[in-house]
């Protein structure tokens, strides 16, 4: 039986380190693409 709740807290804070991960991943993506406008014109003023 403890084996058992052990395992769905571990499946639980998977799924939430999923959502986690998929929401880092999401906001790093747009980072990196604020970053590539910025620089993009920036080399246009130059």
């Amino acid at each position: 039986m403890f084996l058992l709740k052990l395992a769905a807290l571990i499946v639980a804070i998977m799924r939430v380190n999923d959502s986690y991960l998929k929401f880092f991943s999401t906001k790093a993506k747009v980072d990196c693409l604020y970053f590539d406008i910025s620089r993009f014109i920036i080399r246009c003023r130059l």
